[in-house]
């Protein structure tokens, strides 16, 4: 039963769960007040209970008509890619280039992460509300794929990506499934694959020099370096001669106040986000924007740049430097 009911909680949004509760709030307080009756508000929400269970139902349904799972690590590759096929799935939508990596896999590794993240980050409130669990989902979702299918895991040549992808091959490592990983980069001029168009998605999963079947030793080799990953307790992760490489939080510091410099002219103060913009659009690596905004932030704080407005957002003070 408890299982039933965790399913169906976490195949609503945090947002939708807000509303369901907000109404049945409503509707006790009409028992309360006499204004409808206990019965009917029972059967409201046995009929609300109902409609739940189908809803999961027919999502699992789905997915077990799928012949094949997708591994992604973005919204916006997740997005493009349901537009392009109609297969199960799954959206790890973080950023692996930062923050801590060491036990992911397990609460108290998503626990330590999601600190880092919310003491260093701009995050949402929902966001960083449900993140845990979000991730803990992600995660039991693994276990879930038929054994039948093929896993296709979407990774670029970029820190982010190749990150995810050896800590999904850890997850992975005891499955019977066909792995393979398909990188965009064989075909595309991206950074990452939430770069790709819905249109090119579809040319990739046609385009065979573009698809790698991971053999056993591939695959342990893969688990070596993840291992070897997690032993560094670094924040940051690059992307350089074709390896996932630890780095100073502080690696990108010197080129952000350059870019900077240079978008402000005559030192004249520019909005953060201009800033990160710039940043952005010059960087070969992929770490977010966010990432970003916090050395901002950052540089700010140890007076190699000036700060004006509040920075609870890269929309809310500009910078300029000194």
């Amino acid at each position: 039963m408890f299982t039933e009911i965790r399913s169906i909680l976490n195949s609503i949004s945090e947002k939708d769960a807000k509303v369901l509760l907000q109404s049945i709030f409503m509707e006790m307080k009409s028992v309360e007040e006499n204004k409808i009756d206990a019965s009917a508000f029972f059967e409201d929400v046995k009929e609300t209970y109902g409609d739940l269970v189908r809803s999961v139902e027919s999502q699992q349904i789905e997915a077990t008509e799928c012949s094949s799972t997708h591994i992604v690590f973005g919204a916006s590759t997740s997005g493009s890619l349901k537009m392009a096929i109609q297969e199960n799935v799954i959206c790890f939508d973080d950023i692996f280039s930062i923050a801590p990596i060491t036990e992911l896999h397990e609460a108290k590794g998503i626990a330590k992460r999601h600190e880092w993240l919310d003491g260093h980050l701009n995050m949402e409130d929902e966001e960083s509300f449900s993140y845990e669990k979000n991730c803990m989902n992600n995660i039991e979702k693994l276990s879930t794929i038929p054994a039948t299918h093929p896993i296709y895991i979407w990774a670029g040549e970029n820190a982010h990506e190749q990150t995810a992808l050896m800590f999904i091959l850890d997850q992975l490592k005891h499955h019977s499934n066909e792995i393979i990983w398909v990188n965009p980069n064989k075909l595309y001029d991206v950074r990452y694959t939430g770069e790709v168009y819905s249109e090119q998605l579809n040319t990739l999963l046609k385009d065979e020099n573009s698809q790698t079947l991971l053999s056993k030793d591939v695959l342990h080799e893969f688990e070596k370096q993840w291992e070897k990953l997690t032993e560094n307790e670094s924040m940051l992760r690059i992307w350089e001669d074709g390896k996932v490489k630890t780095v100073q939080v502080s690696y990108f510091d010197e080129f952000i106040l350059e870019m900077v410099k240079e978008a402000g002219g005559e030192g004249d103060f520019i909005l953060a986000a201009r800033a990160v913009g710039e940043v952005i659009g010059n960087l070969e690596q992929y770490i977010g924007d966010r990432f970003i905004e916090y050395r901002i932030i950052q540089l700010a704080l140890s007076g190699k740049l000036a700060l004006q407005g509040v920075p609870k957002g890269m929309r809310y003070f500009k910078v300029k430097t000194k």
